[in-house]
């Protein structure tokens, strides 16, 4: 501390008013600032801002995924034609697309590619595929952007580490991969590996051998974070969703024949599982749930009918897709709940970035746990009557904080009163 003696008043004290104003007047600016700016907010339902990821007017000679995966970071994974008839698997957000891996038939060059739109990508910006080279055996690859495409899991070699491969590889946050397949000295089974290729893959379940269960058949295995499997498979000649805790540990979620006539494939996040499903009492819509029990989260009705799979995120929100006026004429919708106004993203004749929308398609892992949510769209261009098709991206608004209203508020309240004085 200095001494009393070497402290100098440079003049007169100011007053806390004085310290105050500059402050209060920024203060007052930016409150003004944050809700000039604030968009339209429908407070029944979230405002989306659309982006063309690509389409066949631009970069794309002919789009395949119908149901492109939305990824954790903010991309849409989808599958296509590039011009000159080279097929790709693809990466994009609305700048430059990213080339996973690519195939040309003539000449014979490069890496064919699969995607099912459910869960080949991570958090991490990891893809899994499984591919096949211009002269040679189908393999699982793993890509990243900046390590590149490598195969991890084989159809040759010895048959103690070589699979026959069936359906898509799954990859969780983990790098853990699940896949469907014949190798190891076992019929068809479900394994889990890695991003490393870590050989011997592990067996989880199988239709013959020790571990077998009454399983012959195995459809769509998706892998969550701690390693627990859910897949689509027959039991007992019985198709379920069947959750797949370890070797030869199985859990069945639900089951054709006991409440249900029939389903769809399914989506899954972290420890549910979401389907479009008919009850045996006729009732049909979207379910969400695990071994304890399914909620029935959109249903059909004579104005909407449910026509896909749909996503599910980590918190429980959905997408799916259906029709309007399903006996008459029908329009295709996309859907984030059962409200058929407020939990309506886009509708077949709504303007997407300036065109009408002619067809729409979305469903299993079209949706991250951010909201955003990936699709497919076709438009028409009424002036030159031209179509194309695209892959778009959908992101949510971010609603205003409860306090920057509550501000709002205040100051709306406060300039009325200085105009009535």
């Amino acid at each position: 501390m200095p001494n009393a003696q070497n402290v100098q008043l440079l003049g007169p004290l100011p007053r806390g008013d004085d310290l105050l104003r500059p402050f209060r007047a920024t203060l007052i600016y930016a409150v003004w600032l944050s809700c000039a700016t604030l968009p339209n907010v429908a407070f029944a339902s979230v405002e989306y801002n659309f982006t063309q990821v690509a389409s066949t007017s631009g970069e794309l000679e002919q789009i395949f995924s119908q149901f492109p995966e939305m990824t954790e970071d903010g991309q849409v994974f989808f599958e296509a034609d590039l011009p000159g008839d080279v097929q790709a698997l693809l990466l994009g957000s609305g700048g430059p697309l990213s080339i996973v891996t690519s195939f040309t038939g003539a000449p014979l060059t490069g890496i064919s590619g699969n995607t099912n739109g459910k869960q080949q990508t991570n958090a991490l910006g990891e893809v899994v595929f499984r591919g096949t080279p211009a002269f040679g055996s189908e393999q699982i690859y793993h890509w990243t952007a900046g390590g590149g495409l490598n195969a991890i899991y084989f159809s040759t070699g010895p048959a103690a580490t070589s699979f026959q491969f069936n359906f898509e590889p799954s990859i969780n946050n983990q790098g853990d991969i699940v896949f469907n397949a014949s190798g190891q000295g076992l019929p068809e089974a479900i394994f889990v590996g890695d991003r490393d290729g870590t050989s011997p893959a592990i067996a989880l379940a199988a239709t013959g051998g020790p571990l077998f269960e009454g399983f012959s058949r195995f459809i769509q295995p998706h892998i969550a974070d701690d390693g627990t499997v859910f897949v689509l498979a027959d039991k007992n000649s019985v198709r379920g969703i069947h959750k797949l805790t370890g070797p030869g540990t199985s859990v069945t979620i639900a089951e054709i024949g006991a409440d249900f006539d029939q389903w769809s494939r399914f989506a899954a996040n972290q420890s549910e599982v979401a389907f479009l499903g008919e009850l045996s009492t006729g009732d049909r819509g979207v379910f969400v749930g695990d071994e304890n029990g399914l909620v029935l989260v959109a249903g059909d009705d004579p104005q909407f009918r449910i026509t896909n799979e749909p996503g599910l995120n980590d918190h429980g929100d959905v997408v799916l897709r259906g029709e309007f006026n399903p006996n008459t004429n029908r329009l295709d919708a996309i859907m984030t709940g059962p409200d058929q106004s407020a939990d309506r993203l886009i509708m077949e004749g709504d303007l997407l970035l300036g065109q009408p929308v002619t067809q729409l398609f979305a469903g299993h892992g079209s949706i991250n746990n951010q909201g955003q949510i990936a699709f497919f769209a076709s438009r028409f261009d009424p002036q030159t009557g031209f179509s194309d098709s695209g892959i778009y991206l959908a992101t949510p608004v971010p609603e205003p904080s409860a306090l920057t209203l509550a501000a709002c508020a205040l100051l709306a309240l406060a300039a009325r009163r200085k105009r009535r004085l």
